[in-house]
């Protein structure tokens, strides 16, 4: 499965990290 994560501003990224390294583990993720 791939994955791909639009983040706008820093706060959404802070936000979205546990979900980030979750994906990291499991996915192809493209930030």
């Amino acid at each position: 499965m791939k994955v791909m994560t639009i983040v706008g501003t820093r706060p959404e990224v802070i936000k979205l990290c546990r979900v980030i390294k979750e994906l990291d583990k499991y996915t192809t993720h493209v930030l």
